[in-house]
């Protein structure tokens, strides 16, 4: 039991050291700072191996205690009266850093979409590639924007 505590104590670790880093990588997005993002990357690159690791101890550790597959809800109620607390708080801990963490994800993948689209638009337009050539008219279409063939 211990063992587990300690995982789920050492999975929250990992996702408190890997919020500062996504909040990072969401400033550097958003301005449009490329090499702090590919720094941002290569570090969470790092930090999700350790995220696997430490998850394939921890279905370890859940499968040897005869946990394999259940969820931690499930857990806590299997447990003996006097850990259900401890656990209870470890999962909590556990949830919030998670939420937290994927609504920093989610808004740094959102800003890192809509700038790329800016770019990509940006790119056709001075390539006049785009709707419009450079003296706003449009531009001439040599070419199907769609494959007829099936």
């Amino acid at each position: 039991m211990e063992q587990f505590q300690k995982i789920i104590r050492d999975l929250i670790a990992l996702f408190e050291e890997h919020m500062p880093l996504e909040q990072r990588k969401l400033e550097a997005i958003q301005h449009d700072d490329v090499a702090g993002v590919e720094e941002c990357m290569k570090q969470e690159q790092a930090l999700t191996l350790k995220l696997r690791g430490l998850d394939r101890k921890r279905e370890s550790i859940q499968k040897e205690l005869g946990w394999e597959g259940k969820s931690f809800r499930e857990i806590v109620e299997e447990v003996p009266a006097e850990d259900r607390q401890a656990l209870r708080e470890l999962f909590g801990q556990l949830t919030s850093i998670v939420t937290v963490f994927s609504e920093t994800n989610k808004e740094a993948m959102t800003a890192m979409e809509v700038h790329l689209r800016d770019m990509q638009r940006v790119m056709k337009i001075k390539s006049n590639e785009g709707a419009y050539g450079p003296e706003g008219n449009p531009a001439a279409a040599d070419r199907n924007l769609t494959n007829r063939r099936v």
